[in-house]
Order: C-alpha cells, then sequence, then structure tokens
C-alpha cells in the first residue's frame, strides 16, 4: 500500500474514532470508573468502606482524572478518556501490524478495530479494555526482541503485565501463557528472572498500599477469596453474543495455519501475540458478554489484518467477470462481509435518550429532579439494589451512603455478611433516602431482602418515576 494513502487512511479512522466514540455512540459508564472515583473523593476508601471486586486499577486513574479536572461532568471525563483509551489502542494496533506485515496489514487491522470496537466496547474505559492497552503496550516493547532483549526492557515488558493486572486480576493468565511462550523460544533465565521480577513490582506495591490502610483482609477477600468461590452468577452466551464473536473470530484460524509457516524470527512475535489474543478471549468465563471480549480484540485486530494480508498477498489474481467467478465462495465472502459490516453498523443506532448519550447514566436525570426538591446538606441515601449503573445517582445528587458501599447484587450480599453489616450500620445512622428500583430484582433476591423489609418498616414513599431501561424508580423518605 502507499505510504501516502496508508497516512491517509489512519488519520481518517482516528478522525472517525474521535467524533463517534466522543460525540455519537450510546455508550455506557459504569459505576467502578464513576461513582467509585467519586465517593474515594469524598474521603471513603476503596476496601474499607467502599467494597468492590474489581482490581482498583480504572478507580485509582478515574480518581486522580477527577481530581485534576474537577469542574467536568463525570459522563464528560470518562467519556473523554475513554477516546484517548482507544487512539492508543489503535495506535499500538497499527504499530503492532506495521513491524509484522507492513502498511497493508496495518490498515487491515485498522479497519477491524473500527469496525468492532463499538460492537464489543459498549462500556467506557472498561477494565478489560484498559487490562488490552497495558498487555498491548508489553507485547510491543517486547516485539521482534523476544530472544535477544536487555534485562532493562524484560524488567519493563513485566511492569506493564503487571500493570495489567492492576485493570482486571484474569491478567495473570496472559503473564503466565507470555512466560510460557517466551521461555520456549529460549529466552534466557536471566531475561525471564528480570520478566518475573517487573511483574511482582506494581502488585506488590498495591498490597503495601492496602496494607497501610489497614484494609488487606478486605482486598484480599474481595479480589481474591470472593471471585475465587463460585458465588457470583455465571452468564452463558447468548445466540446474538456467539454470532458477533463468531464473525470477528473468522480470521483467527488462518492466522494460526499461516504463523506455523511464518519465517523463526517472525514466528516468535506471531506466537506471543497469540498467547495474549487467547488470554485476552478467555475473559468472556464465566459472565459472557460482549464487553469482556476487548480484553482480547486489539490482538485479534492485529491477527486478523495479518491473515488479510498475507492471505490476499498469495491470490493469483486474474482479469475476470463477475459471471466468470465462482458463485459459492463468492456468495459465502459477500455474505460473510455484509453479515460482519451490519454488525457494525448497528451499534451507530442512537438510544432513545439521543445520540452521544451515556448509558447507565444520562437516564437517571429524571430520578435526580424528582429528588431534589426533598434533599437537605447532610443528607445520605442508599440504592437497592447498588448495580453498575444505578449507584451513579450518588455523584448526581451528591448525597453519599451513610457508612458502607456495596454492590446489591445477591452474590455480594448472601454469605458475605454485608447485609447484616448493613443494617448494623442502619440502626443507628440510616440512610435519609432509599431508592429502590424493583425491575432489577432478579439479581438481588434473596440478598436484598433483608434491606428491603428494613425500608418498609421504616420509610415512606415519596415519588415514583419511570427510568429507561430500569423500570420505575420508588423514592422513599426516612419517617
Amino acid at each position: 500500500m502507499n505510504q501516502a494513502v496508508f497516512r491517509a487512511w489512519v488519520a481518517l479512522v482516528f478522525a472517525w474514532q474521535a467524533f463517534a466514540h466522543g460525540f455519537w455512540l450510546p455508550i455506557s459508564t459504569h459505576s467502578g470508573q464513576t461513582t467509585i472515583p467519586w465517593l474515594m473523593n469524598q474521603g471513603r476508601v476503596l476496601f474499607g468502606d467502599v467494597l468492590e471486586q474489581h482490581a482498583p486499577g480504572s478507580s485509582l486513574m478515574a480518581a486522580l482524572a477527577q481530581r485534576l479536572l474537577p469542574t467536568l461532568a463525570l459522563d464528560d471525563l470518562v467519556r473523554g478518556l475513554d477516546v484517548l483509551l482507544v487512539l492508543a489502542l489503535g495506535l499500538l494496533i497499527v504499530r503492532a501490524a506495521l513491524r509484522l506485515g507492513g502498511r497493508t496489514a496495518a490498515a487491515w487491522a485498522l479497519g477491524f478495530w473500527v469496525l468492532w470496537l463499538p460492537v464489543f466496547g459498549n462500556v467506557m474505559l472498561y477494565f478489560n479494555t484498559l487490562l488490552a492497552l497495558a498487555a498491548l503496550a508489553a507485547y510491543s516493547l517486547g516485539q521482534g526482541r523476544w530472544a535477544s532483549m536487555s534485562g532493562t526492557r524484560a524488567l519493563s515488558v513485566g511492569l506493564l503485565m503487571g500493570l495489567a493486572t492492576l485493570f482486571k486480576q484474569q491478567a495473570w493468565l496472559g503473564i503466565i501463557l507470555l512466560g510460557l511462550v517466551w521461555a520456549w523460544q529460549g529466552a534466557g533465565w536471566r531475561r525471564l528472572a528480570a520478566y518475573s521480577l517487573g511483574v511482582l513490582v506494581v502488585p506488590s506495591l498495591i498490597v503495601l498500599v492496602v496494607a497501610t490502610q489497614g484494609n488487606l483482609d478486605a482486598y484480599l477477600y474481595w479480589n481474591w477469596t470472593f471471585n475465587l468461590s463460585g458465588q457470583m452468577e455465571s452468564i452463558f452466551p447468548s445466540v446474538n453474543f456467539v454470532r458477533k464473536l463468531g464473525l470477528a473470530c473468522i480470521l483467527l484460524l488462518p492466522f494460526v495455519l499461516q504463523t506455523f509457516q511464518a519465517e523463526p524470527e517472525q514466528r516468535a512475535d506471531r506466537l506471543t501475540l497469540l498467547a495474549l489474543l487467547l488470554s485476552g478471549l478467555a475473559l468472556i468465563i464465566p459472565r459472557a458478554g460482549e464487553i469482556q471480549v476487548t480484553a482480547g480484540l486489539p490482538f485479534l485486530a492485529v491477527a486478523s489484518g495479518l491473515a488479510l494480508a498475507t492471505g490476499l498477498s498469495k491470490l493469483r489474481l486474474r482479469p475476470l467477470t463477475i459471471a466468470q467467478m465462482d458463485a459459492l465462495p463468492l456468495g459465502l465472502l459477500g455474505g460473510l462481509a455484509l453479515l460482519s459490516a451490519w454488525s457494525g453498523l448497528v451499534a451507530y443506532v442512537p438510544s432513545p435518550l439521543g445520540i452521544g448519550a451515556t448509558l447507565g447514566y444520562d437516564e437517571f436525570w429524571p430520578v435526580v429532579e424528582a429528588l431534589r426538591p426533598h434533599q437537605r446538606p447532610g443528607d445520605t441515601l442508599f440504592v437497592l439494589p447498588e448495580a453498575d449503573s444505578t449507584p451513579q445517582i450518588h455523584p448526581m445528587t451528591g448525597l453519599l451512603p451513610p457508612g458502607t458501599w456495596v454492590k446489591g447484587w445477591t452474590w455480594y450480599l448472601e454469605r458475605t455478611g454485608m447485609a447484616e453489616r448493613l443494617l448494623a450500620e442502619w440502626e443507628s445512622q440510616p440512610p435519609t433516602f432509599i431508592i429502590v428500583f424493583p425491575a432489577l430484582y432478579a439479581g438481588s433476591r434473596p440478598g436484598i431482602d433483608p434491606l428491603l423489609a428494613f425500608t418498609a418498616a421504616h420509610y415512606d414513599e415519596i415519588a415514583r418515576v419511570e427510568v429507561y431501561l430500569h423500570g420505575e424508580a420508588i423514592i422513599y423518605r426516612r419517617r
């Protein structure tokens, strides 16, 4: 591909992604990147009186951004950070594909990225996508040097992979697979030792900080024991999810076959890429959903670009008319292309909240307006259940929980002692307001039932508001 054409293509894609992710796509926000950082900036302590099962990296990063830009609305801040994340991943995808397959491979890889990211990346600044950024940066740092890099570079690769665990714990699978592939390629014990040392730096620092705060037991429980206990409900893949993932992975097998036919100097980079790709896609287990794919999607983009560039370069093109072409392969390829294009384009359909709406945030404004005439300085709030989206009502109203904040799904409350802890706190310091979302009971019962009983016994209803995708919100005030 001509260099001028390639540069124009990259500039066009980046401009389009900045516009689409910044102003058009209906992307959701998550309490881990909005409410939890806001609570931390109000003096609450993560793994102290703010309890969460996810790794703390994204919340720490968002909390810092909120402090640096306090006048920016939380949804706008998260959307801006998400645009930077998307563009940074795009740059790393182009860099990796360029070094492995040249401009044509990089152009295909970037096309794959712009097509499929809106399909799977439906939550802004999500844990998996940040994991992918750290892992792809580590891969780019080691690319072309796996058997010959210096100890300092091996340490840096480890640092970045250790940073990935701060965004999601499953990054340890990528660390192990990367180390095994690297060892098989003859890395030598010195490089592997430097890599292992680098991996441990960031997780060790976090453990040290949390231990200094006196919350090490809670950190170990919610980050590891709880997640490995099997209490959380699994989500099996839907037919629609399997269709999307199958279309996105259609070039993975050709990439694998091409990898074992590649020259030895390229095979090392391809196998390392494959290890990180598979470890990223493994995050769809045990809760299969579109956003879980984003941990492996950038690596899948590079692999797909390489598969297309390598495969198309080997075709012997002849000046055939459509009438002379074989209808079966032509129809199959055309059908797959149309299905893929449709899967990508449908993500741009605006939600009923309008173009560029932030889902999981904007729909709560009617609740905020209904509550505003009743609230006074010093009032507190709890939401039943505190889900991935409903906690946004806290920063939107400026109302803190009275004590401990924890999610309201049943696996957070059952067999963890959290329902009992909340009730014990509420006996002496009850929330002024409780907002209940009956349509969300399915994932929160029976764990939430004692809290609902407390609400019925001590609170009066003051308003009801219909909320998009969340059903009715019932606002209660303490008697």
